[in-house]
């Protein structure tokens, strides 16, 4: 007996687009039972017929705007939502998180991320009706992840790439949670979307992904990080797998490359690309292996700016701190690193790679 597809209520009062996402949905296996253009509408649809999941646009026409709408529906139901939007002010924005959504689509949507983010809602909210395990009696089984699909997070500051990446991983059957431009973007939406795999650049705006790498170990995420650059160097290899990187792949490695990689990751492997795997490993196995002077997050925070070219009020207006205090970073990192002057602080960075540029 074939299994059920799981129903979608479409709330959205342009006629087109709800048509457009019907059938779209239809396409990916998907029962778009029913499209409403107002509250009142949608729920009326959903008395009639509880949905697995609803598609929200935020601004409908009515008394009710999609948010309250969305407000009434989860409270009732108990249904995930997702939202719809072409544009919308922080205020709205805000109010639309106050709902706990399941997630965002920005139109115009996009089937690749329309389905991963419709995939990742019904997943997260099953889980979170599933009732809390006894403890076992007997050994547990091993954890079988065919039930579902991986879900991966993606970060590039390359628009190009991330849409290529999402294209990629949607064809082999991964579900693409996120995509994000920079590094700070990258600890949010890691610690609010907890992925199975992170594959993340190295150099981007904000903080590098070998720094995200090392705050995300440090609070002990459990995502598999997967660092792929276009860095094609055998001791920035070597820094990412000891800070707990579980793969490191080049950018014109296959698409075949990654994907291989990511399960790897998620047995327990670590993945390096053939061309760095010999140099890795045998500074792996090094006994004594070249120390690194270690900094703080502060510090390294200091030193990028200063790699910028930014001068100290500029240093201190971004991070908040008084001239003075960034002053003491400075004059710490040069003792640290035994060094003597701006210049050879900065070449002294870019040679032992302290920050990626």
């Amino acid at each position: 007996m074939a299994a059920e597809k799981p129903s979608v209520l479409i709330v959205e009062d342009d006629r087109i687009v709800a048509k457009d996402l019907q059938q779209t949905l239809a396409d990916m296996g998907y029962d778009a039972f029913a499209i409403a253009s107002s509250a009142d509408e949608a729920l009326a649809q959903a008395s009639k017929r509880r949905p697995d999941a609803v598609l929200m646009d935020i601004r409908i026409k009515g008394t009710l705007d999609g948010i309250d709408a969305a407000e009434v529906l989860h409270s009732r139901f108990d249904v995930p939502i997702v939202y719809l939007t072409a544009h919308a002010d922080e205020a709205t924005i805000e109010r639309a998180k106050k709902t706990e959504p399941y997630g965002y689509l920005v139109k115009p949507v996009k089937d690749a991320e329309l389905r991963s983010v419709l995939e990742v809602a019904l997943y997260r909210h099953t889980r979170a009706q599933r009732p809390r395990a006894q403890p076992p009696t007997e050994s547990p089984e091993p954890v079988d992840r065919s039930a579902r699909r991986i879900t991966v997070l993606l970060a590039d500051d390359h628009a190009i790439v991330r849409e290529g990446l999402v294209s990629l991983l949607t064809e082999h059957d991964l579900a693409v949670v996120g995509a994000v431009g920079n590094g700070h973007e990258l600890l949010e939406a890691a610690r609010r979307l907890r992925p199975d795999v992170i594959v993340t650049d190295i150099s981007m705006p904000g903080p590098s992904g070998l720094d995200v790498l090392a705050q995300l170990k440090a609070e002990r995420l459990a995502s598999k990080v997967i660092v792929l650059t276009m860095h094609n160097d055998a001791e920035l290899a070597t820094r990412a797998t000891r800070a707990g990187a579980s793969a490191f792949l080049l950018k014109h490695s296959a698409g075949d490359e990654l994907v291989n990689a990511i399960h790897q990751a998620l047995q327990g492997r670590v993945y390096l690309t053939p061309a760095v795997t010999k140099a890795v490993m045998e500074r792996l196995g090094t006994n004594a292996p070249r120390s690194e002077p270690t900094l703080t997050p502060r510090q390294l925070d200091v030193l990028r700016l200063i790699m910028e070219g930014r001068r100290m009020k500029e240093i201190a207006a971004t991070l908040d701190l008084s001239p003075r205090t960034v002053e003491t970073h400075k004059y710490e990192l040069m003792r640290v690193l035994d060094v003597h002057s701006t210049a050879e602080l900065v070449r002294y960075a870019i040679e032992h790679r302290l920050i990626v540029v």
